[in-house]
């Protein structure tokens, strides 16, 4: 669990920071807005907010509480606190932008498989060591890292 500090600030305080942050950061294109945030954020935080938004894209998507648990690896309590929240249309903003013609859920899906993978978090999806197309990507990473070892030491 990402620490906060014991000293709080006061609500008004902490309500003005918050509006001049996404004041800062919707003035910017995308990548520079993941650029920020990337910086910004610590491993726990980064992995904190792509596990709840998959976990919003999984509810949307009518995955059960236990296959998402099980997939993300967070707990059954995780998924049932945003599920609450999710009922009550806390997300319904994330929801219309889910629902938006224009987007596109695999890549959606695709980048938070790509965050977590690239996190350490969980392989691929679908990419397990029984999987023949993993065999083949694993048996093709040592062939190349075989020829650049033969290539180095001529």
């Amino acid at each position: 669990m990402t620490n906060i500090s014991k000293k709080a600030l006061p609500q008004k305080q902490q309500d003005i920071l918050t509006s001049q942050f996404f004041n800062f950061i919707t003035n910017k294109s995308a990548n520079r807005v993941e650029s920020v945030l990337i910086n910004l954020m610590g491993y726990e935080e980064k992995t904190m907010f792509v596990k709840r938004f998959a976990i919003i894209v999984m509810l949307w998507k009518k995955f059960t509480m236990y296959e998402i648990a099980k997939k993300l690896s967070v707990s059954t309590s995780t998924v049932s606190r945003i599920e609450r929240a999710y009922r009550k249309d806390q997300y319904a903003e994330i929801i219309k932008i889910l629902e938006n013609k224009g987007v596109s859920i695999l890549a959606i899906l695709e980048g938070i498989d790509s965050a977590l993978h690239l996190g350490g978090i969980l392989p691929h999806y679908g990419m397990t060591h029984k999987m023949e197309d993993y065999k083949k990507f694993q048996e093709e990473k040592r062939k190349k890292a075989r020829q650049i070892g033969k290539s180095s030491s001529r």
